[in-house]
């Protein structure tokens, strides 16, 4: 299973792979800090772990351009923030 994260926080994202890297030998770890690049360079991705919050587009648009460039991944928000509505999101 290939496996993106997309955080703009790097030491987060070593943390989580070294975190999920003992739960399957199958899984292949993939980095990006930001939707905004080409995330199809990495090949196909089977799940996205999107950081909401990050420079570029965020909330709901970070997930928008995320399912547009990797239309067949299943993408799961891993987002944190002090204010319990997430800013791009409009329900309250």
């Amino acid at each position: 299973m290939n496996v993106l994260l997309v955080d703009d926080h790097t030491l987060f994202r070593q943390g989580l792979v070294h975190l999920l890297d003992g739960l399957d030998n199958a899984l292949t770890f993939f980095q990006a800090d930001t939707v905004t690049g080409d995330l199809d360079r990495f090949g196909p991705i089977d799940l996205v772990l999107l950081d909401m919050q990050m420079p570029g587009p965020e909330g709901t648009d970070a997930v928008a351009a995320t399912r547009t460039k990797l239309p067949s991944s299943t993408i799961v928000v891993i987002s944190g923030d002090f204010d319990p509505v997430v800013r791009g999101c409009s329900s309250r």
